[in-house]
């Protein structure tokens, strides 16, 4: 009856030893800045957008295939055919979209305000203006990584280090 319970013990000791190994070990897509050493890592089946070299774009949770190729929806997509990848989590596309919209709005406004003829119009819908465009601009060209500035690689995540 001991025997059995060190037995259970030992199994699912190995079994969380095992488990946690392999999650240290996980693949994704690796991002090195080509002018610094700073590294992003993309884990698998994490939602990217992908901009490929023939102008189609993929959106969704990607899988690796091989050691220079990964799929969204079932499309191969080569790393050597990127134009721009970028992460794209639900939450972050949600936010930047109110984000857009609301800048949007301001931007109009501000156009309106300006529009009419008062001084304090003036004022204001230039300020609604100034804080309106960057809400419209940050969102849509924040975190893309395109390859001019960026090298691309499939493997283990670089900030994790492995036993040796």
């Amino acid at each position: 009856m001991h025997s059995e319970k060190t037995i259970s013990f030992l199994f699912i000791f190995l079994f969380f030893l095992i488990s946690s190994f392999s999650f240290c070990q996980e693949n994704g897509i690796v991002l090195i800045k080509k002018d610094s050493s700073s590294t992003e890592f993309l884990q698998e089946n994490k939602r990217i957008k992908v901009k490929l070299a023939n102008s189609k774009t993929y959106y969704g949770r990607f899988k690796i295939e091989s050691d220079s190729t990964f799929s969204i929806k079932g499309n191969l997509i080569s790393l050597d055919s990127i134009v721009k990848i970028k992460r794209k989590s639900m939450t972050a596309t949600i936010v930047s979209l109110i984000i857009i919209a609301y800048g949007t709005a301001f931007t109009v406004a501000g156009v309106v305000l300006i529009a009419s003829t008062s001084t304090y119009g003036v004022l204001f819908g230039s300020s609604l203006i100034l804080g309106g465009i960057p809400m419209v601009l940050i969102p849509a060209i924040s975190n893309n990584h395109s390859p001019d500035k960026w090298n691309y690689s499939i493997g283990p995540n670089p900030k994790i280090k492995t036993p040796k």
